[in-house]
């Protein structure tokens, strides 16, 4: 199974139960399954698309589905949802099963639901 392909189901049981899709999975792979790179302002490479290291394998996606079954006790709010994120699949060790990491910028998600969260990085109290 290709990484596109094993990241897609997996992607499709843990978000398709809060957000049904609404269109395929998209990543940013060109026509050929090439990864797509460009070159950032600051001269930093910014990969898009599949990377692929010996040892793990990651993989930009968009996700857009609808909030109509309600995340974490809020009420559903029929809007559609789109979800852009990074999953890095982490091959098994010793036979345990690979392992998933998704990073995805949840304010988004939950502002596109119409819910507003205002946090502060906690800060420790002046010395003295």
């Amino acid at each position: 199974m290709s990484i596109f392909d094993d990241i897609t189901a997996d992607l499709s049981i843990s978000l398709e139960q809060y957000f049904p899709s609404t269109a395929p999975i998209r990543s940013d792979l060109n026509t050929d399954g090439i990864l797509d790179t460009t070159t950032s302002l600051d001269g930093g490479l910014v990969l898009r698309g599949v990377a692929t290291d010996p040892a793990i394998e990651g993989m930009s996606f968009v996700w857009s589905g609808t909030d109509s079954v309600g995340i974490h006790g809020l009420a559903p709010s029929y809007r559609p949802v789109t979800i852009r994120g990074f999953i890095v699949r982490v091959p098994a060790q010793g036979g345990d099963e690979d392992s998933y990491h998704r990073y995805i910028d949840w304010l988004d998600v939950y502002a596109q639901m119409g819910q507003t969260m205002q946090s502060r990085t906690p800060i420790p109290p002046p010395a003295g």
